[in-house]
Formats: structure tokens, sequence, C-alpha cells
């Protein structure tokens, strides 16, 4: 069995690779072949336990991560644990990733492939709201898809979101990174918005006229008690596309404004529907799409880093 540490998988990762992996899963016919259960959860004390599950035809995942907020004191990542990869015929495990790194890049790439399939072309400006281990897979993911001028970076922790922004230009090479001093800065500055936080109330302002326009990827708020989204942002929507149905159980972004009448479930599209139709107008000038996470990102990640051999 194979052993892929966070770097062993930094360098073998190719994040545009990662980006249309997902895409070529979600346009197969044969995407009814994979089985997705429901996501287990636990709380225990200030820590949340993930147990994720996917099948599919070849491969089969089962991603077990913590999640503990308090590791940042000690800058230890928030995100821990593993993915196990096995066959799927057989059951026998083939390899085992570390379950932080998988999340990052798979969530990156899901949202690398939301900008792709939902942004103007003529966009040239990124705002990232969200400067952890998640908001620095975002900048990546989304610059190695689209050309920016601009990447403007937030986080309620001023000392975060400066380390962050540093460590991508120095590290990774994102020259075009600059620190926003409030939301309201990066929201009116910018036309692609990603929000990765794990905040309980809205992270973008709630006045409506700024709103409009923009394209919002919120690839935070995979719980109830979650929000990160404010509800004046569903009046300027048409159409809102998320990653699976699940995220309408999951999601507290989904959950207040259908419950509340502010948005109506038939107005709710899939992405792989919407990779099918091919015609993004269809959702309007304003457009939002919400993901939850899937198991299903993290098995087309692990398969792709487990066959590329080289």
């Amino acid at each position: 069995m194979e052993i892929y540490t966070r770097k062993n998988i930094e360098n073998k990762a190719d994040r545009k690779a990662l980006t249309d992996a997902i895409e070529k899963l979600l346009q197969h016919e044969g995407l009814g072949a994979y089985e997705v259960p429901d996501r287990q959860q636990y709380q225990y004390k200030s820590s949340t336990q993930l147990v994720m599950p996917a099948f599919g035809p070849k491969y089969c995942g089962l991603k077990n991560i913590s999640i503990h907020s308090e590791n940042e004191q000690a800058d230890i990542p928030v995100i821990q644990g593993s993915m196990q990869l096995s066959d799927t015929a057989t059951g026998q495990p083939v390899a085992t990733f570390d379950g932080g790194a998988i999340t990052g890049y798979s969530t990156g790439a899901l949202a690398a492939l939301a900008i792709r399939h939902l942004a103007p072309h003529s966009s040239s400006t990124l705002g990232v709201v969200g400067a952890g281990n998640l908001g620095y897979h975002m900048v990546l993911a989304a610059d190695a898809e689209r050309a920016f001028q601009q990447i403007m970076l937030f986080d309620v922790n001023q000392k975060k979101r400066e380390k962050t922004a540093n460590d991508l230009k120095t590290l990774a090479g994102c020259k075009n990174v600059v620190v926003a001093e409030s939301a309201e800065e990066l929201t009116a500055s910018s036309e692609v918005i990603i929000t990765a936080t794990s905040s309980s109330g809205p992270v973008l302002p709630e006045d409506k006229p700024v709103l409009f326009g923009k394209t919002i990827i919120a690839m935070g708020s995979y719980m109830p008690n979650m929000k990160e989204l404010p509800i004046q942002l569903f009046e300027h929507l048409k159409k809102c596309v998320i990653d699976t149905r699940a995220a309408l159980k999951v999601s507290g972004d989904m959950i207040e404004p259908i419950i509340n009448n502010r948005f109506h479930i038939d107005d709710i599209i899939e992405l792989s529907d919407l990779l099918k139709q091919k015609d993004p107008e269809v959702i309007g000038e304003t457009r939002l799409f919400k993901s939850a996470g899937s198991a299903l990102f993290d098995l087309a990640v692990a398969e792709y880093l487990y066959e590329r051999k080289t």
C-alpha cells in the first residue's frame, strides 16, 4: 500500500489536472455508478469528526478527518486525519493519503471548476475570504485556473491574513496577492469572491447593491449552524448552483433561505446538470455556487494522484 504525505501530494498534484478530473467525473455518463452515503458527523468537546465514504466502479474511498479550530494558535493544521483508497471489487487498500491535504486540494479544485463555468471570462479580480489552509488552497487553485490580475485576501485575524498572503507570495510564487483591510473592501474590489470559513454568520456585507453582478463561490458552511452568505444575496439570484443535493440538508447557507421562503428549491441546480447544459447565462447576472463538501470529489482527487505514477 502506498502512503501519500502532505509533501508527496504537493509534489504530485497538478492543480489544473485535478480540476479537469472533477469536471470529467461530473460530465461522465457513468456518474450514476458512484454512490456517496451521507457523511457521519460527531462532536467531541471543541472538535468535529467527519467520516466520509464514497464508492466508485474502480475505487472506493473513506476519509476520516477531525477539525480542531484551536490548532491555529499552535500553528498546527486545523484539519487532521487520513483518507484510504481501496479497490472496490476486492476491498484491498491501495493507498492512504493525508486527509487535510486531500481536503485542501479537492476543495480548491472544485472551486476552480465553479470559476471555470460560472465566472464571466472578463472577470479579472478575485477576492478570497478566509486565510486558513482552505483559503490558501483556494487562491492557488483559482490562480491556476484563471489569470486574475489581482487576488485580494481577507480574514478577520489580521496576523493570519498577512502571514498567508506572504506565504502565497514567497513560497508559492503567487505575486498578485494583496491584503484587504475589510470584507467590504474585498467585496467592492472583486468580481469573483470565494468564501472559505467556518463562520456562523455572514462574512460578506449585507449591502444588497454591492452584491449585484458578483460571482460568489461559497465553500464553507458545511453544517446547519454555519453561515457565510447574507440573506440579501438570494434576492439577486435567478438560479443557485450546488455541488450535490446534500448541501440542501447540511449547509446553513441553503437551509435558511429555503425555510424562510427567500429562495425556492426549484431554482437550485446541481453543478453536474449545469455542465451538461453548457450555458451559464441561465443562472443570471449574479451567480452563486454553494458547496458543502462531498467524498465524491475527494475520491476523484485520490484516484488521480494514485494513478499518476510519476
